[in-house]
This record gives C-alpha cells, sequence and structure tokens, in this order.
C-alpha cells in the first residue's frame, strides 16, 4: 500500500467518523436522530428521543409513556408535543393529533411538525389546509418529502399539472428523497406510463435509493410493459429487504395469478396471510378496518386461485373466513356459489348467489355470477331475467352479452343469441365465445358457408391469444359435416383430437363422419370413446331444430300513408305445429328483440304512416319454444303530387297509392279514370277492365304485361296488378298517355306528376 492510499485510506476514516459519531452517542443517550438538541440533553429531552424511536417500532403505548414523562418534566417541550401528536394519529384520535401538533408549532417553528400536520389534515380530507401545512414544512427546512405531499393534494384536488410541477421541482431540490420518486412514477403507472415509471424509479437506484417502495413500483412498472422476468425479479428485491413485507407477497401472488400460474400465487397468498395474521397492536379503529379489508381482499383472492387450481373446497372455506371477516361484501358470497356449485351443492350455491344480490342487487358481479349459476342448470328463464339486468347495469360489458347470447341459445332462440354476440362483438371484436356463438347459429340456420368463415375466425382469435382450444376446428367440421363434405369434415375433426384430446366432441364427430359414410362399428367405436371422455357429451344433430319464417308483404312499399297486409302463412317448422307468430317494428338497435310489437297471428295488417324505410319481423315459436325471426323490408316514400291542367289534385294521398316500381309510376285504373274524364267498365269474370276516353279506348287485364290500345298490343314493362289491401288495379301511368293521347311530365326531385288533357 502506497502513502498516497494510506493517505487517503486515513481521511476517509476521519470523515466517517466524523459523520456518524454524533449520531453513535445520541443512540448511546437514546435520542431520536431528528431531534435537534444541546451539547448535554437533559432528561426530558432523552425521554423525548426514546419516544420518538418507539413510534419507528409502532411500539405506541411505551411511546406515549415516554412523552408524557417528557412533558412532566418540561411543559414547553416541542418535540414531546409533536412525538404526542403521532402517538394520537397511530391511535386514530385525530382531534388531539391536531392540537399537539399546533402546541409544538407554537412552542417552535420546525418543519418536521407542519409536515406531521400536512399528513394529518391530507389523511381527514382536508386537502387545502394540508397544502398549507406542507408548504409551511418547505419554509421551516422540513422532510423533503412535503414535495411529495403537496403533489398528493393537488392529485386530490384534480389538478394533476401542478402535482406533476412539484414532483418534477422535488427531484432537482430533493435527489435523495424517495417518496418523490415514488409519488411520480404511481402517477405515471397509473395513467398507463409504464415506460416512463420505470425510468423514474431507476433514476431513484441510482441514487442509492434502493428501497422496498421502490423496488415494488418498479416491479409495477416492468409488469405493466409485460417484462415479466424483470418484474419478478424486482418484486422479490422488495421482499428480500424485508421479508414481512405483506404488500410485496400480495404483489407476487397477484402477479402470478395474472399469469395463470395459480400454484405460485396460492403460495405467496397464504405466506401473506401467514405474515398478517394478527390486528394491529394499536387501538386505531381505521386501521383496523383497513387491516380487516385487507385481509378480505387476500381470502378471496386466494379462494378465486384455489377455484383456478380446481381446489374447491379449499377454495370453499377461503371464501367463508372472507365472508366471516365483512359479511356485508358481496365478492365472497359469490365466491362461495360458484365453489359450492363446482362441489355438486346446487341448493347451497344458489343462496350463496342470492345473498350477493341481495347485499348489492345492480352489482354486474352478482349479476353475472347468478346468471352463470343459471346456466348452469339450465334454467333458461331466470338465466335470462339475470344477464339483461346485466347489460342494463353495465351496457358496456361484452361478457354480460356473451352470456346473455348463451341464454337464449339455450332457449332455442337463436336470433336473439345472434344479435346479443353481435353486441359482444361491437365491444370487443376478439370476443372468442361470440366468434363461436355466432358460428354455431350459422349452423342452426342452414347458413354452412358463414358458420365455417367464423369457425376459421375462431382459430385465429384462438392462435393469437395461445389459447389451445379445440372450439374453432370442432364448429369447421361440422359446417363440412351438413355440407357432406365429409373428407374434409374428417380431416377438421382429427385436427380437433389433435388440439385437445380431451375434447370428447371431436371422436363424437368423427364417429358421426364414419356413420354417413357407412362404417357403422368404426363409428360406434368413437362413439364410445367419446363418452369415455364426457359421458354428458352432446350430439349436435340432437337439438331441437328451428322453424323457418316467410313474410308475404303486400304491398312492399309505396306512398304513405302505406296499408299493409302482412301474412306469415308460408312459416314451417320440422318438429310440429308453430304455435304462434309475432309480428315486430325493427330499429336496428343492440337488442332489437325489444322493438314495438304490432300484432300477432298468421296474418296482420299495419299503417306506415310517414316515409322511410322499415323493417318488418316475423318471429315464429313451435310447441317446443323454439323460434326463429326473418325480416322484410318495407319501403315507404312521400305520396305523388298530381296535377291536371296546371291544377293540384286535392286529395290527402296523392294518387290514392301510387307507386314508383322498375321506374314507372303504377297508378289506380279507376282514379285516373276520373282525373282524365273516362270511364271504366270493369269484367269481374275476366278481371279486365276497359277505359273509354271519346273514340279511344284502353283494355287491361290483371296479371298480364300486355294491354290493348287503339294503335293494338302494348308490351308493359311491368304486369298489371290488383292491389291486395285496396283492391285497385295498378296500371302503369305511362299507359294512359299513350292509349290516351295526352301529355304527362315526371319530376322525381319533387314526385309530381304533372298531366296535360288538351
Amino acid at each position: 500500500m502506497t502513502s498516497r492510499t494510506l493517505r487517503h485510506s486515513s481521511r476517509r476514516i476521519q470523515w466517517i467518523v466524523a459523520a456518524f459519531l454524533p449520531l453513535i452517542l445520541m443512540g448511546m443517550l437514546g435520542l431520536h436522530p431528528s431531534m435537534s438538541v444541546a451539547a448535554v440533553p437533559t432528561q426530558a429531552e432523552v425521554y423525548c428521543g426514546q419516544g420518538l424511536n418507539f413510534v419507528d417500532q409502532m411500539r405506541i403505548r411505551e411511546a406515549e409513556e415516554s412523552f408524557q414523562k417528557a412533558l412532566e418534566l418540561e411543559p414547553q417541550l416541542a418535540d414531546a408535543y409533536y412525538g404526542v401528536g403521532r402517538v394520537y394519529f397511530e391511535q386514530g384520535k385525530y382531534d388531539q393529533a391536531e392540537k399537539a401538533f399546533a402546541s409544538a408549532i407554537a412552542f417552535k417553528q420546525d418543519g418536521r411538525y407542519y409536515n406531521a400536520l400536512g399528513d394529518l389534515l391530507h389523511y381527514l380530507g382536508r386537502v387545502d389546509e394540508a397544502l398549507t401545512a406542507y408548504r409551511r414544512s418547505l419554509e421551516w427546512q422540513g422532510p423533503q418529502s412535503a414535495y411529495a405531499g403537496i403533489a398528493r393534494c393537488y392529485f386530490s384536488k384534480g389538478d394533476p399539472e401542478s402535482a406533476l410541477v412539484w414532483l418534477k421541482r422535488g427531484l432537482k431540490e430533493a435527489l435523495y428523497e424517495e417518496t418523490v420518486y415514488v409519488e411520480l412514477a404511481k402517477h405515471y403507472a397509473a395513467n398507463g406510463g409504464y415506460d416512463r415509471a420505470e425510468a423514474v424509479l431507476r433514476d431513484a437506484l441510482r441514487f442509492g435509493l434502493s428501497t422496498p417502495a421502490v423496488h415494488k413500483g418498479l416491479g409495477i412498472a416492468l409488469e405493466g410493459q409485460k417484462k415479466y422476468d424483470q418484474a419478478s425479479y424486482e418484486y422479490n428485491q422488495a421482499l428480500a429487504m424485508n421479508r414481512f413485507d405483506v404488500e410485496s407477497m400480495l404483489l407476487l401472488g397477484d402477479f402470478y395469478r395474472k399469469q395463470g400460474k395459480a400454484e405460485m400465487a396460492q403460495n405467496w397468498y397464504l405466506e401473506a396471510l401467514k405474515g398478517d395474521q394478527g390486528k394491529p397492536g394499536v387501538p386505531n379503529p381505521d386501521r383496523t378496518r383497513r387491516w380487516i379489508a385487507d385481509r378480505w381482499q387476500t381470502f378471496v383472492k386466494l379462494g378465486k386461485t384455489l377455484m383456478m387450481l380446481g381446489k374447491h373446497q379449499p377454495a370453499l372455506e377461503a371464501f367463508q373466513r372472507a365472508i366471516a371477516l365483512l359479511p356485508e361484501r358481496p365478492a365472497a358470497h359469490l365466491g362461495v356459489g360458484e365453489a359450492l356449485l363446482a362441489l355438486g351443492q346446487a341448493d347451497g350455491a344458489e343462496k350463496a348467489f342470492a345473498e350477493a344480490l341481495r347485499l348489492a342487487p345492480q352489482d354486474i358481479d352478482g349479476l353475472l355470477g347468478y346468471g352463470r349459476f343459471a346456466l348452469s342448470t339450465k334454467n333458461w328463464a331466470k338465466a335470462e331475467n339475470m344477464l339483461k339486468s346485466a347489460t342494463r347495469a353495465n351496457p358496456a360489458s361484452a361478457e354480460a352479452w356473451v352470456l346473455l347470447g348463451d341464454a337464449y341459445y339455450g332457449m332455442l332462440h337463436d336470433w336473439k343469441a345472434d344479435a346479443c354476440y353481435d353486441a359482444a362483438l361491437r365491444l370487443n371484436p376478439n370476443e372468442r365465445r361470440a366468434v363461436r356463438g355466432k358460428g354455431w347459429v350459422a349452423l342452426n340456420e342452414g347458413r354452412f358457408m358463414e358458420a365455417e368463415q367464423l369457425f376459421q375466425r375462431l382459430r385465429q382469435v384462438d392462435s393469437r391469444a395461445g389459447n389451445n382450444n379445440a372450439d374453432g376446428w370442432i364448429g369447421i367440421g361440422e359446417a363440412q359435416l351438413r355440407q357432406n363434405r365429409l373428407l374434409e369434415a374428417r380431416e377438421a375433426f382429427r385436427n380437433a383430437q389433435v388440439q385437445d384430446q380431451r375434447d370428447a366432441r371431436a371422436p363424437l364427430g368423427l364417429g358421426r363422419v364414419l356413420l354417413k359414410e357407412g362404417n357403422k362399428a368404426e363409428a360406434e367405436r368413437h362413439f364410445t370413446n367419446a363418452r369415455l371422455i364426457d359421458r354428458n357429451v352432446q350430439n349436435p344433430d340432437e337439438r331441437l331444430a328451428l322453424p323457418t319464417g316467410r313474410i308475404a308483404a303486400k304491398p312492399a312499399s309505396g306512398p304513405a300513408p302505406l296499408k299493409l297486409r302482412l301474412d306469415g302463412g308460408a312459416s314451417t317448422s320440422p318438429t310440429g305445429a308453430l304455435r304462434s307468430w309475432s309480428w315486430r317494428i325493427e330499429s336496428g338497435g343492440a337488442e332489437p328483440f325489444t322493438e314495438n310489437i304490432i300484432g300477432s297471428g298468421k296474418s296482420v295488417e299495419h299503417v306506415f304512416n310517414g316515409p322511410g324505410e322499415h323493417w318488418i319481423s316475423l318471429v315464429v315459436e313451435t310447441e317446443q319454444g323454439a323460434q326463429h325471426r326473418t325480416l322484410q323490408k318495407i319501403t315507404v316514400y312521400n305520396p305523388i303530387q298530381v296535377i291536371v291542367d296546371g291544377n293540384p289534385v286535392d286529395s290527402p294521398d296523392g294518387l290514392e297509392n301510387a307507386r314508383l316500381e322498375n321506374g314507372q309510376i303504377l297508378a289506380p285504373a279507376r282514379r285516373m279514370a276520373e282525373l282524365l274524364g273516362a270511364t271504366l267498365e270493369w269484367d269481374e269474370n275476366a278481371q279486365a277492365a276497359t277505359l273509354l276516353r271519346g273514340e279511344r279506348h284502353i283494355t287491361v287485364t290483371a296479371g298480364s304485361a300486355t294491354a290493348y290500345t287503339n294503335n293494338g298490343p302494348v308490351l308493359l314493362n311491368t304486369p298489371v296488378y290488383r292491389d291486395e289491401p285496396s283492391g285497385r288495379m295498378m296500371v302503369p301511368a305511362a299507359l294512359f298517355k299513350e292509349g290516351f293521347n295526352i301529355r304527362m311530365e315526371y319530376n322525381p326531385d319533387t314526385r309530381t306528376l304533372a298531366i296535360y288533357t288538351a
């Protein structure tokens, strides 16, 4: 070692001794490092130092005794009042704490006292007063954590811009203050800026602030960026610094549960519960309430994790422990319901779900939980009721729409199910259950190519999500099987079997293909294999076939007011008679099955008074409850205004049921005869009308595209027909122009027909 090295080592030792000797002496005297004392401390100051040390160790009762002894000796000792204030704060005696801090400040202006007062006032929600106290703390050289305190106040006031100004100022003036870094990173992470949060906390580490809070915050920032290995390291670093840190254990539990590593999550939740077994030693009601709430949440998380592992009985016990702590919270009751359902105790499960809903009738989780229970027991009506309430409680819940769709699918109301799946996909285009549901609806309605495309889409969604599920291949095979594309169907079901050997639907599908090919023995072998995997596996062929609704609308378009006759008599059912026909006006909403009902029965009449495009739906239902919906577009336009020789025809509906078809005006023959001063002769047997005007005549026959005039036969673009609702004979208006040698002009913009008879 050189003399220069020795000199440097000697100086370093001198510096260390100079820096730490006062602290060592204060410790020997029982004083707290934050105290400013004279060269020889008084006995009261010694008691005060002991008290502050006891507060740091959460030995609150001993701290209180020490401060009282200090005040007995020196009634105006400011540090003693400061210490008493901290004791009262921990005990939840907030009024007394505030008075104690005020007394300390009255005897001595000290930044520590203002900072403690700021913490108390912010905790009590008195944000403006807290802000003033923190600023006074900085004025009197108080702890630099006051920068973070000021920022918290501005966050509470809804002013993040000012909060960020103070945090960034704190980073410049308080380089070694942990709370400033942690508070700024917390803000960035809460707003999705995980990369910025990481950068801030890595700066903290560079300045030597390697604390549990910094490492926990860094873990959250890294997890938000999906840097899972690094996040795990940081959480474990925090725990290594304080092996009793329950928050670190819970963060690790949540971290592993989100990744599906349920065993590891379970272990950390159990560790957290072991490490936090006793109630807080301080008799503070607020602290006790927080302890109870934290343990309740940990038991609920543990229960959910155990459910993921299939450990239903231990999960039930965890949820029951949570209920014992806070019986008024619904989440644990929901957990009990799910656990009991998995254990086959349906009655107990239903009671638990009902209790959860009683506690929070509009709680979306409660409605969804009860809805899932009803679906699992095939109580479709109850499921519909719960899940419709869920969609009302939260229309943005894709989960609620999917489950409601499943309820309607179970009720054989596939058209309603389809609408619900569409609503879910509008909210989340990658909602796999909605894609799957739409695929099965398309299959049941005979739209096989569309179904195949949907199941291909499902495979893509599953592939992107890393979901090893056979649903896509099963659906593709089913679509191909129903089209008798047997070789392709066989390949699809084999792919499903490779994808998931535990899915009984794959051998079932292969057996059905073989049965169609006439290979009964091999088919039966596959059926047996399917039943061994799942004895309750259902054959899609056994699902009740849906009816088919058909609408005949006469007319399908016309001027307002348009009177329609709607006939559903051609609707059919493969499983017996239809029991109901329900007619609705649809508006294309998210829940079209709630639209206006306009009638029931095989045929109805309806009048559209205003112009526009309308959709009429017919829902037919079989005796077994299966439904089908079909749609018919109805176009209603403004009536045609007729002007004869410059005089508008005074008629409430223009040319009375005239309509535009294939670019031609069709008008009632009798009404046109009246307007043109002609006569009409009707032949009922021949269903023919002859119109006479002077020496000219026009003869038309219902159903014929040929008319006869003085000039001979005229071929019509649109056949003449009898209008169903009105019984009028509808004739192309242009025929009158040719047959009677008159002039007509039609303006499509104003829907005006000008007739000149002279």
